[in-house]
């Protein structure tokens, strides 16, 4: 009799185990069908690269080492192409197990956090969505002031050399004490820029981790109640597994916030520098040219393909369809 009573309550798990996993699966078929499918695609990938990697010492055995010792070769050129090839293979691998994981970590955590408690799901999502919000605006801010900084560097960085390039001219005409007034405002607007685009994002990572503890109170707080009083379907057991979930959930935002500040900034630079790749190279009009000149004994120029230390204004006359030769005249002398 306990022994039939067993095998039924056996059975009755067995089907539970089976509908819960059923349930599960529909959960992330219906809320993260794509990414259910990138997942597969990733780990037939990944499966595939590490077939590639497992049999590829029986292409080295056969195809190289055992070649090359019976004949003597020293030609790795084919082996090297071949660990090559390995190595992107297997780089791909790589970079398939870890898109695999780190999507499989986010939909894991959405249908457990469904799973658990649709009511409490609620606070943790609009929790996301409000440091979501956050990080947007702080981004925008201290984009904005590392743009500056970088337009106020460049700024620094040129009064500098232009000031220590032509320090004969300033002292010449005395124009140290305007250049260091014009240093300082410089300066200044550098300081300005820098202080409040490290402001903005140095604050973004504490007002996450905040807002996220925020929410671990609030599922605490919301859950409790709910156990308490029995509504929701919710159990003390619940909320003590949710709020660890609920905290997974929103320290990824928090860290990626950490290090918003150094991708904006070299953003910013980066920014600068297609900026002055951007610049179209100054187009030259002109069509009077230097050129070297022979003088015969009546005055009369003209062009000489060799140098001859005589120079001369070569000019087209485009309309006429004529040239004229003005000598070169007078001199500067360096002393």
């Amino acid at each position: 009799m306990n022994d039939k009573m067993n095998e039924k309550k056996s059975g009755s798990r067995g089907n539970t185990a089976i509908k819960l996993i059923s349930r599960v699966i529909r959960y992330m078929l219906h809320y993260y069908k794509y990414l259910f499918l990138l997942v597969i695609v990733c780990i037939l990938i990944n499966a595939v690269t590490t077939v590639i990697g497992a049999t590829f010492p029986q292409t080295l055995v056969d195809d190289y080492i055992i070649p090359m010792l019976a004949s003597g070769s020293r030609d790795f050129s084919g082996l090297a192409a071949d660990l090559v090839r390995l190595a992107c293979i297997m780089g791909i691998g790589v970079i398939a197990a870890f898109a695999y994981n780190r999507i499989m970590v986010n939909v894991s955590q959405g249908t457990m956090l469904i799973v658990l408690n649709p009511a409490l799901t609620v606070i943790s999502i609009l929790t996301a969505v409000v440091m979501l919000l956050v990080t947007s605006n702080f981004s925008k801010l201290s984009g904005r002031y590392y743009i500056r900084q970088q337009i106020d560097l460049g700024a620094v960085d040129g009064f500098i050399e232009e000031m220590l390039d032509g320090q004969k001219v300033v002292k010449v005409f005395c124009h140290e004490e305007a250049a260091m007034k014009d240093f300082h405002e410089v300066n200044e607007r550098l300081r300005n820029s820098t202080n409040k685009a490290n402001r903005y994002a140095n604050l973004l990572m504490p007002i996450n981790a905040n807002i996220g503890w925020i929410s671990y109170a609030l599922v605490a707080i919301v859950g409790a109640i709910l156990g308490i009083n029995g509504l929701a379907g919710v159990t003390i057991g619940t909320v003590v597994t949710f709020v660890g979930l609920n905290k997974s959930f929103t320290n990824p935002i928090t860290q990626v916030s950490q290090q918003i500040n150094f991708v904006v900034n070299a953003a910013a630079g980066a920014q600068r520098v297609f900026d002055l790749m951007d610049q179209e190279p100054e187009v030259d009009d002109g069509y009077v040219e230097l050129v070297n000149v022979e003088e015969d004994e009546n005055g009369n120029l003209t062009e000489s393909p060799v140098r001859t230390d005589l120079w001369a204004w070569k000019h087209p006359h485009k309309a006429e369809g004529t040239v004229t030769y003005r000598k070169l005249e007078g001199g500067v002398v360096l002393d």
